[in-house]
């Protein structure tokens, strides 16, 4: 008769193991260097106790922390929601870090926020060196050129940011008609001659810190966008084939 069949939880007794057994346990008749089973081979015993001692903490623990949760959840069914709860730990609400326009009493002038180092630039900024007035709207046109070309991703990008931020006042083809006017002063038309020969770098410095009526972009356009609006232009002068 076999009792099982899992040789790695089983102990085989051999003959003359009975008294060991009995007296020492199942460890002893397994450390005399036992073959073979007294009743017959292949009879094995499995230990009753396997998987008791694992199954007690597993109680115990459950005996320990069920009233633990129901208590928890007695107390937050009957907590007052309109009573500020406990707060734990505060460090994310009450952040120990000085704002950036609070008083330092660590950092020079007592300043949180620090005026930038001589000579540096945020990152990702580009300079613009001119200013606003005509004659720097003309050293600007001398002096930047259009780096984009006229690709079809390009002036796709070119229309539409031309929609979004001129053709208000430009109107669609450029005609200085725009939904605004007349409640607003009619702009240049770009199909006039002197648009057409004003040089891109111009056009760039006017978009830029804005002439006349025509308030700044900078803010609103970046920098490559504005560019790309010029190309669109072009293309409505004429300029640029279809």
């Amino acid at each position: 008769m076999r009792l099982a069949r899992g040789r790695e939880d089983f102990v085989p007794l051999a003959k003359g193991d009975a008294a060991q057994f009995a007296a020492g346990g199942l460890r002893g008749a397994a450390a005399a260097g036992s073959k073979r089973s007294p009743v017959g081979e292949g009879l094995h015993f499995r230990p009753i106790f396997k998987g008791t001692l694992m199954k007690r903490p597993i109680a115990w623990l459950t005996i320990i922390l069920l009233p633990v949760v129901v208590n928890g959840c007695i107390y937050a069914l009957r907590r007052d929601l309109a009573v500020r709860n406990y707060e734990w730990p505060t460090q994310m609400q009450y952040s120990p870090a000085y704002h950036s326009q609070t008083p330092n009493p660590v950092l020079p002038n007592g300043m949180t926020g620090q005026v930038p180092v001589a000579g540096t630039i945020p990152r990702g900024f580009r300079p613009f060196h001119y200013g606003p007035g005509e004659t720097e709207e003309a050293l600007a046109g001398r002096e930047l050129t259009n780096p984009l070309s006229p690709t079809a991703e390009h002036l796709a990008r070119g229309s539409q940011v031309y929609a979004n931020h001129c053709a208000v006042c430009h109107g669609a083809t450029g005609a200085g008609d725009g939904p605004i006017i007349p409640k607003y002063p009619n702009p240049p038309a770009y199909t006039s001659q002197q648009s057409k020969i004003r040089p891109d770098g111009a056009l760039f410095h006017v978009i830029t810190v804005g002439r006349k009526d025509m308030p700044a972009h900078a803010s609103q356009v970046p920098a490559e966008d504005r560019w790309k609006v010029i190309l669109h232009i072009r293309k409505l002068q004429g300029k640029i084939p279809e």
